[in-house]
């Protein structure tokens, strides 16, 4: 169980109409089930029809708009652009993780 389902099981534990019905994988999926209905019920109120509520795979064929902000002066194909901001974003996340991990290792 990972750490999210740890703190909405705690909670739902600590709530008086929740008390003792939360604890085993029913509980769970009915939680799940509850989260999922109210994004629909956004969804629905937003006025997304059927078709626009579900992921569907688009034209990967498609021309993604230059960026210069991400070093991408020229269109590109969308399979480069992803391969492109994976990296990025990779690359981001391990400098913050190193940077983090730099700063705080005297604190320990």
């Amino acid at each position: 169980m990972d750490q999210s389902h740890g703190r909405l099981i705690g909670w739902t534990r600590a709530t008086a109409g929740w008390a003792g019905r939360a604890t085993g994988m029913l509980g769970i999926q009915a939680l799940k089930l509850g989260a999922t209905l109210i994004t629909l019920g956004v969804l629905a109120f937003l006025g997304f029809g059927r078709k626009e509520a579900f992921l569907v795979k688009g034209d990967t064929n498609a021309i993604a708009s230059p960026m210069p902000w991400l070093g991408l002066n020229k269109p590109i194909p969308w399979p480069v652009f992803g391969k492109v901001v994976a990296i990025s974003a990779f690359g981001g996340g391990l400098l913050v993780s190193a940077l983090t991990r730099w700063f705080s290792h005297g604190e320990n």
